[in-house]
């Protein structure tokens, strides 16, 4: 089989692709031949700039997000069958409760990721997939969706008829305008190209704002909920922004800001990460891995 393997920091040019033995899932394990993957932004972390909060592993196979089918069970596997559709979950070891560090086990870090033609997975990491869902569909899911619907199902609930704040159109912003309609709530969506503005209106934004034309964006916000503010923010930038998601917030200054977990601590500071995760009744775990991100990587 062919498969990529690189370590973090190497960049582009370190990625190499190797042909290897099929591998044989061992107890508890699954054999997934790999028919999508897809690329969210701490592909870059950790193979451009070595820069991830959590645990990565040198030589390893890189991408957290695919989807396949298992053709191979290990000993002791019971959650699927040869045949079966599955995406990889990120996390396999967090199945439920809060984040910490007996969990932070990941796809495509500490554990070989899905850029290859075969995937050994844990039995935990595998989920199944619905009928009419695309193996290219599917294969978005695991981090950027789970991402968006943690910030509404774990914590307080989104409720129906609440509003949500989302940042941006990057992929956990999208989710999360989508998933936050599912819930019956109300999206007000942040953007800086107009063209995108439209895009995101027609799926479904009750209003957007422009954030370059308008960079106290927070002002028009609290407008449009008639001064009360949004119930929830969708923060997925943090570092200058968190400010303005704050003062957004209906329940400023103790605001209600639904941010990437671990990966938080990353975007920005310490002290911000546990400012903004307290205000929520979050969980702060400071990485061993933590570092500071520069300047112009923050930008």
């Amino acid at each position: 089989m062919q498969t990529y393997r690189v370590n973090p920091g190497a960049g582009i040019d370190g990625l190499r692709l190797e042909t290897t033995d099929i591998p044989s899932p061992g107890p508890y394990e699954v054999l997934v031949r790999v028919k999508a993957v897809s690329l969210n932004s701490r592909e870059l972390m950790i193979i451009l700039h070595n820069r991830y909060p959590l645990p990565v592993k040198q030589n390893g196979i890189p991408v957290s997000d695919g989807a396949g089918e298992v053709i191979a069970v290990g000993a002791g596997v019971t959650r699927v069958r040869v045949g079966d559709r599955v995406a990889a979950a990120l996390f396999p070891d967090w199945i439920d409760g809060q984040f910490n560090w007996e969990r932070a086990r990941q796809i495509g870090g500490s554990i070989d990721g899905m850029l290859t033609e075969y995937a050994l997975i844990p039995e935990s990491a595998a989920v199944h997939l619905p009928e009419g869902l695309s193996f290219e569909q599917a294969a978005t899911l695991p981090c950027a969706a789970v991402t968006a619907w943690n910030a509404f199902s774990g914590g307080l609930p989104l409720l129906p008829g609440q509003t949500v704040l989302t940042l941006g159109s990057g992929s956990v912003s999208l989710f999360a305008l989508q998933l936050a309609q599912l819930f019956g709530a109300r999206v007000i969506a942040t953007t800086s190209s107009d063209n995108r503005a439209i895009r995101l209106k027609a799926l479904g934004a009750a209003a957007v704002i422009n954030y370059r034309a308008t960079p106290d964006w927070n002002v028009p916000v609290r407008d449009l909920t008639g001064g009360r503010g949004v119930d929830l923010v969708v923060e997925v930038l943090l570092g200058d922004i968190q400010t303005a998601s704050a003062q957004s917030a209906y329940s400023y200054p103790w605001c209600s800001v639904r941010s990437r977990g671990a990966m938080s601590c990353y975007y920005t500071s310490w002290e911000q990460c546990r400012t903004t995760l307290s205000g929520i009744g979050g969980n702060c775990i400071r990485s061993p891995y933590y570092r500071p991100s520069p300047p112009e990587y923050r930008k």
